[in-house]
């Protein structure tokens, strides 16, 4: 992590995070996750995404055909289903290690 002297990191959330996120102000994916995880939830990962792909879902969501994301979700949407990375930091319900 390279916070830049801040004492935490912005950080996309998936769709289906509703609880135990600080949501940015007029930024519905982005949350701030301090450097000692505060506001991770117990049950997520931190990832440095290192590389992604825009796949056929992605795109569907876009052109808003993806039914049960229409249906369980709602807009705006934040696509990217497909990433690789570095887990900078878990909780400790995630079943995941740094």
């Amino acid at each position: 992590l390279d916070p830049e002297g801040e004492d935490h990191v912005l950080a996309t959330v998936g769709y289906n995070i509703r609880e135990g996120v600080n949501r940015v102000p007029g930024a519905n994916s982005l949350v701030k996750v301090g450097l000692d995880k505060t506001g991770l939830p117990d049950d997520c990962v931190l990832v440095r995404v290192e590389a992604y792909s825009v796949n056929y879902a992605d795109v569907t969501i876009r052109w808003g055909l993806y039914e049960s994301a229409i249906r369980y979700v709602g807009y705006p949407i934040v696509p990217g289903f497909d990433f690789a990375g570095t887990v900078e930091m878990a909780g400790p319900s995630s079943r995941v290690s740094p």
